[in-house]
């Protein structure tokens, strides 16, 4: 088994999420693979090393789990105002890049797994300690939420 992991397509991005949400989620591939403020989510293989880091602004954050446990979209745009993220909304966040960790892994890569999300103020640790053969970013849509950004960088 080799260890490459795979580099999510908006296709495989846009379907998972909808599987979450129940419509489609809109995905559309961007340049810039920078975020100001991001969160960042850590995964790794069965031996421990980082192999993957999905970063997402506040936006992705504040609708992706406002809409997984159907907060009213008053509450994601109020956490996007004062920039004080509730714990259930970044607990739901934490549940939403959990199920996109498969994104990452094929019959043929290792298994990784999700180990830890990381708030703005602790995210450019794992951000810049981590070199990536892969980057791929993303313009999501959640629907009846918005539109938010996610960046996946992978070995």
């Amino acid at each position: 088994m080799t260890k490459r992991f795979v580099v999510p397509s908006t296709e495989s991005v846009s379907d998972m999420l909808s599987m979450l949400y129940g419509n489609d989620v809109d995905a559309t591939e961007i340049p810039d693979k920078t975020i100001a403020g991001a969160f960042a989510a850590s995964f790794v293989c069965d031996d421990g090393d980082l192999v993957a880091v999905c970063i997402c602004d506040p936006a992705f954050v504040a609708y992706s789990g406002a809409a997984l446990s159907m907060m009213p979209v008053g509450g994601a745009e109020d956490m996007l105002e004062s920039g004080d993220f509730t714990k259930t909304s970044v607990d739901n966040f934490y549940e939403v890049i959990n199920v996109c960790s498969r994104l990452l892994m094929s019959d043929s890569s290792a298994h990784l797994k999700l180990d830890k999300v990381y708030r703005p103020e602790d995210a450019s640790a794992v951000i810049d300690e981590f070199s990536a053969r892969a980057t791929v970013g993303f313009k999501l849509k959640i629907p009846r939420y918005g539109v938010g950004k996610m960046i996946f960088s992978i070995v």
